[in-house]
């Protein structure tokens, strides 16, 4: 595998720092794009160490967050219920938002 031949990390190394770090940023906060793909773009291209660290802090820190309250309120169903339904429907209504924006713009799966 020839790394100089994927467009996509052309394109990346092309951006500025500041561009690829907000890619990262994005990337981090979109919760359809598994973290370990973020990672190996983020180690393959040419954003520095520190960079990618700091603008990983921050776009996990509200997806950690977001898992730690939903845990502990599994852990303590009688007194945190009604956040984790809270939790729950907020879930369900990005996925219905997420399908619906996809299917609108055309990128349906058959």
């Amino acid at each position: 595998m020839k790394q100089e031949n994927w467009e996509w990390l052309r394109r990346l190394n092309a951006a500025s720092r500041k561009r690829r770090m907000a890619i990262v940023l994005l990337a981090r906060l979109t919760p359809l794009i598994p973290s370990g793909v973020v990672t190996f773009a983020a180690a393959v291209s040419r954003m520095r160490f520190f960079d990618f660290i700091a603008v990983s802090v921050v776009g996990k820190a509200p997806s950690v967050a977001m898992e730690t309250m939903v845990g502990h309120d599994l852990i303590r169903l009688n007194e945190g219920y009604p956040r984790l339904l809270v939790s729950l429907l907020f879930f369900v209504l990005l996925y219905i938002l997420f399908r619906k924006r996809r299917n609108e713009s055309g990128d349906r799966r058959t």
